[in-house]
């Protein structure tokens, strides 16, 4: 594994169940962007409408269509 640099490990903090990095840095600290004032973060910054994509387009069918040419071939080369 990796080295561990000593403590403090202030630089580690990661975000858990919504909570903000307070618990990591000293009290009256710089202020994290998307955290509120009680510590937890905004849920409108964690979750959102995610787009839906598709794969109905033009390359998608281009690629099965190659694939199932390839695989026609491949039967009409080893069936004589």
């Amino acid at each position: 594994g990796q080295k561990v640099m000593p403590p403090p490990f202030n630089d580690r903090c990661i975000a858990v169940a919504g909570r903000c990095g307070h618990a990591c840095e000293p009290p009256g600290g710089r202020t994290l962007q998307h955290c509120l004032p009680n510590g937890y973060i905004n849920i409108s910054s964690l979750v959102g409408d995610i787009p839906i994509q598709y794969n109905r387009v033009t390359p998608v069918f281009m690629f099965v269509y190659v694939l199932l040419f390839g695989f026609a071939v491949k039967i009409i080369m080893l069936c004589p």
